[in-house]
């Protein structure tokens, strides 16, 4: 019941709000709302077994009996955290698009609900038509942002978006009705035990890791992102990065790897060298920005290329660390996007544009600082127990090598292009722009707060977070991987899971 409200309960509150589009109190309802959720899907955590690789919080209702079709939602340790990271990032951006005081209407508060609904579907569907349907969903809120709301280059990246996105989805579409059509069940847990045959599980890996790659993405299908991120209105942007993104990495982690592994295994290679290739694409386009969305923008995109190197490890050690990895990526390009926003106007602006802002607000500008620091990796923050968990998982696969060098190089290269890169924006005398007044209100400082607190938080504490994916990972994701197509799913014998609750 807890998923379906968490599903269902933001389309309810947008179609009813969408009929008084002008009304004041559209904002602030969608906010309260959004955050009710928030701290209704924390009962996810409270009653959830660690040591349980089924899914749990399970409801079923029957859509076509004809052909069997149900809505089956559920969360397990692969998809607990990605949901509640979707309600708490929701009110934080209605939040932050409402102090804006923008001349945008409140249509785009009704569509980050419906965003917010469509995402949580998608995580927590266990039949995999319905992950397509929500899948899908998910990116209509992002089109009407764009070309709504977005900068004078939106009808460009509309079109590369809607392209990419879309036709790389419909491969997958076909595949899924190719699946139902051969085991008649579209069921999660059903194909888990089917063994599939090699020719198969070929073509399906592909339809699904094409839709799954766009979506994250990785090179070279990543054409679509500067010009979308950069066009996107702020809040976009962040959903794009922070939660859209991630869907690419869930559904590599539910379904390409477990359901497909003899195709994996031959494709992994392939994939590993894409990834490889993208962290030193990305990081040498980072250094050529000019603009500090786009800059942004790539370096996002090389972190994500780090977290999909982590996946094709297909290690323990390498699927707890891109998972944990994708978690902390959230909050930090969330809390420097953030920041960025406040800026106004001037975020759109050059690189140039932002000297001397750290003398005219310190405190803004230090945690812009500590919030970049997170994002690098540096020790004592989230992003560097992902990037550790994934060094150390490309040293023990044998055939990742190359992503180890690969990944050690675009640290080096990170490092070397984002911190000059801020010595030099924030500090000096302004050429080209006047920022003396800019402020930063204190209820905005509010926002980026708790994104700091818990990058610390995961930093200091990493296991609160990973010891609900061992499970999963070990029995779905590691063990699948390991066994022949046609054996059914393994037993799993936990020795170091813990629970969040006292078990009998």
């Amino acid at each position: 019941m807890i998923l379906l409200i968490l599903v269902f309960s933001p389309w309810i509150v947008a179609l009813g709000l969408s009929g008084v589009p002008k009304s004041k109190m559209v904002p602030k309802i969608a906010f309260v709302v959004s955050g009710i959720l928030f701290i209704y899907s924390l009962r996810l955590i409270e009653h959830f077994s660690v040591i349980d690789t089924l899914f749990q919080h399970s409801v079923t209702v029957p859509f076509l009996k004809s052909l069997n079709l149900t809505l089956h939602l559920g969360v397990d340790g692969l998809s607990l955290w990605f949901i509640i990271l979707t309600t708490f990032l929701t009110p934080i951006l209605i939040w932050f698009e409402q102090q804006r005081e923008s001349n945008k209407s409140n249509a785009i508060y009704l569509w980050m609900l419906v965003l917010e609904g469509a995402v949580i579907g998608a995580f927590a569907s266990s039949n995999l038509l319905f992950f397509y349907i929500f899948f899908e969903l998910a990116l209509i809120p992002i089109i009407f942002m764009l070309g709504i709301w977005g900068g004078t280059g939106r009808i460009r990246a509309l079109l590369q978006f809607a392209l990419f996105t879309f036709l790389g989805s419909l491969l997958m579409l076909v595949a899924i009705l190719y699946i139902g059509s051969q085991v008649h069940s579209l069921e999660y847990t059903t194909l888990l035990k089917t063994g599939f045959s090699h020719q198969v599980q070929y073509w399906c890996f592909l339809a699904f890791a094409i839709a799954f790659l766009i979506k994250i993405p990785i090179f070279p299908f990543h054409f679509w992102l500067p010009t979308t991120y950069t066009e996107a209105p702020m809040v976009g942007t962040i959903f794009l990065s922070a939660i859209l993104a991630k869907l690419g990495i869930y559904g590599f982690l539910r379904f390409c790897l477990p359901l497909f592994p003899y195709a994996a295994k031959q494709f992994l290679p392939t994939l590993l060298i894409l990834a490889s290739i993208g962290l030193i694409h990305a990081s040498l386009l980072a250094s050529r920005q000019k603009n500090m969305k786009s800059f942004l923008a790539y370096g996002s995109l090389l972190h994500m290329n780090f977290i999909a190197l982590g996946v094709f490890t297909v290690s323990f050690l390498g699927l707890e660390g891109a998972i944990f990895q994708s978690l902390a990526h959230a909050l930090s390009i969330s809390a420097l996007f953030l920041i960025l926003g406040m800026m106004g106007n001037l975020a759109e602006g050059s690189l140039e544009s932002f000297r001397g802002w750290a003398a005219q607000s310190p405190a803004m500008a230090t945690l812009f600082f500590i919030a970049l620091l997170a994002f690098l990796g540096v020790p004592g923050f989230g992003n560097f127990i992902g990037e550790l968990f994934i060094l150390i998982a490309c040293y023990q696969h044998h055939t990742s090598w190359l992503g180890l060098v690969a990944g050690l190089i675009s640290i080096v290269l990170s490092l070397w292009v984002f911190i000059p890169a801020f010595q030099k924006i924030f500090w000096g005398k302004s050429e080209e722009h006047d920022i003396r007044n800019f402020q930063v209100r204190k209820h905005e400082y509010m926002l980026i707060v708790p994104l700091i607190v818990l990058l610390i938080w995961m930093g200091l504490n990493p296991s609160f977070f990973l010891r609900s994916t061992e499970a999963t990972v070990q029995v779905n994701i590691e063990q699948q991987m390991q066994v022949p197509t046609t054996s059914t799913k393994p037993s799993y014998h936990h020795k170091t899971i813990h629970s969040f609750r006292r078990e009998p």
